[in-house]
């Protein structure tokens, strides 16, 4: 299975790419996964915490604590390890698995280490006159909650990592 990881800031059309890519697959004849490194992090949110699924203050503080806080502090693979294995698990069914939530460079090792066929795709959303959209209330936001943002989400490092703005030739962001 061929795996697409897509990375961005907050609001730059992640989703959108990946829906856009399905259709274009799909009408080669293509078949496509697309699923979140935020997917299980929500289903333990809803389950052991009792998330309404509301991405309010109160459910975004708690998302990151789960996601990053909780789970990256005991296994920084931990969640693209889960990934991984269903995605490995679907490679029979599908051709392609798009992943629109790539944030951290432990989840792009962890895909690796189940498939080789892994291209990174990094998206910049534009204002109507060329500039850089910016999206500043999702950096107000991370900082008002205590939460740590990925080296894509805000421009600053991660779990130790330096923050990138743009991919490397190497496929890392």
């Amino acid at each position: 299975m061929k795996i697409i990881l897509i990375s961005a800031k907050s609001q730059h059309g992640k989703d959108a790419a990946a829906a856009l890519m399905k259709n274009q697959l799909e009408e080669r004849g293509e078949k496509v996964l697309t699923i979140h490194f935020a997917d299980p992090v929500k289903w333990f949110a809803r389950d052991f915490y009792n998330w309404d699924g509301q991405k309010d203050k109160d459910g975004r503080t708690l998302l990151q604590y789960i996601g990053t806080t909780m789970m990256r502090t005991y296994d920084q693979f931990y969640w693209g390890r889960i990934i991984s294995e269903f995605v490995a698990a679907a490679s029979n069914d599908f051709t392609y698995a798009l992943i629109p939530d790539w944030r951290f460079f432990s989840e792009k090792t962890a895909i690796e280490r189940y498939n080789d066929d892994v291209t990174t795709v990094r998206i910049t959303r534009l204002n109507p006159d060329g500039s850089i959209y910016h999206w500043r209330l999702a950096v107000h936001q991370a900082a008002r909650s205590g939460g740590q943002p990925g080296p894509f989400d805000h421009g600053s490092g991660a779990a130790g990592q330096p923050a990138r703005n743009t991919p490397r030739r190497s496929g890392n962001p």
